[in-house]
């Protein structure tokens, strides 16, 4: 008998696996290319979460004073925080999830007018912050919330919060 080599064909179950298997590899490899971490409101946006949060997105706006960094990350628990900053300081933040993220490490310094103006209140909603040192403004119920925050001094003039969808 003579040794005939084995040749397989691929089947359509056998491509489809393997491209599901590629498809998995390949977001894998993406999200350990771009895992960096994200910002602290009112930190240079070179700051590390402790998290180390991967982004999704960060690209550039165009906006009168100059240009405006937007970067987009991942929470562990799943909420989505979009960071604003210019000349490379974090001036606002917005979120959106099922739970309320890690807000101290978000709100970074802010986070204590936050947290004295949710114990003054514990049941009211939306609830909201003005103050010379931060505005934030949180609204939602179970499992849609969401808050945008911004430190006044830090907002480049001719900024439109609005349409960056942070203005209470």
């Amino acid at each position: 008998m003579h040794d005939v080599p084995l040749i397989t064909v691929p089947t359509p179950r056998r491509q489809r696996r393997a491209g599901a298997i590629a498809a998995q590899l390949a977001a894998g490899a993406l999200l350990l290319v771009v895992r960096t971490a994200g910002a602290t409101l009112g930190q240079p946006s070179a700051s590390a979460l402790a998290d180390g949060t991967p982004v999704l997105r960060a690209h550039q706006l165009a906006a009168a004073a100059g240009p405006v960094s937007e970067q987009t990350v991942l929470t562990p628990d799943g909420v989505v925080v979009d960071e604003f900053s210019a000349d490379g300081m974090v001036f606002a933040v917005r979120w959106s999830g099922q739970t309320v993220p890690d807000l101290a490490q978000i709100l970074g310094s802010g986070f204590a007018h936050y947290a004295q103006a949710q114990r003054a209140d514990p049941q009211r909603a939306p609830l909201t912050v003005d103050s010379a040192s931060i505005v934030a403004h949180a609204w939602g119920h179970w499992l849609d919330v969401h808050g945008c925050a911004y430190v006044p001094a830090l907002v480049p003039a001719g900024v439109d919060l609005g349409s960056l969808g942070v203005a209470p």
